[in-house]
């Protein structure tokens, strides 16, 4: 008996249907889970100052956000690791710590299933974006 596998691919959201596609996702905690990202971003990479952000929706049902532009940012994450991320692995690597937090403080099943489809999508990423990624956040 063989598998089907499906690869989760991700959708760049227009601007002018960015609000609506992240209410879709987090509904009435759009807020808070948008500020914990950018909170979470700025604690992770401390040259991070703000800035305009790309939405990306997930074949899986997923959503992830990441600083506009091709750039780097030195991330260090608690667990002490350190290394030049690109802004789709900076964005990833927020929105897992932020979906994380959020989902535990609010107790929300919603953004529990965002943080898997976020993870299971980390997998499509390639592998050394995922190394990364894994590394940063275990």
């Amino acid at each position: 008996m063989s598998q089907e596998i499906t690869v989760v691919t991700e959708s760049l959201i227009p601007s002018e249907k960015m609000l609506d596609a992240i209410i879709r996702h987090f509904g009435f905690r759009t807020t808070v889970v948008e500020m914990a990202v950018y909170a979470y971003m700025r604690h992770l990479c401390l040259e991070y100052s703000g800035g305009m952000w790309s939405y990306y929706e997930l074949s899986n049902g997923g959503f992830y956000m990441s600083p506009a532009g091709e750039r780097f940012y030195n991330l260090v994450s608690p667990n002490g690791y350190k290394d030049a991320m690109t802004s789709k692995e900076a964005g990833v690597t927020a929105c897992l710590f932020a979906f994380s937090f959020v989902s535990a403080k609010y107790q929300s099943e919603r953004l529990c299933d965002h943080y898997e489809w976020l993870w299971e999508y980390i997998s499509y990423c390639g592998s050394k974006s995922a190394q990364k990624i894994f590394a940063a956040i275990d």
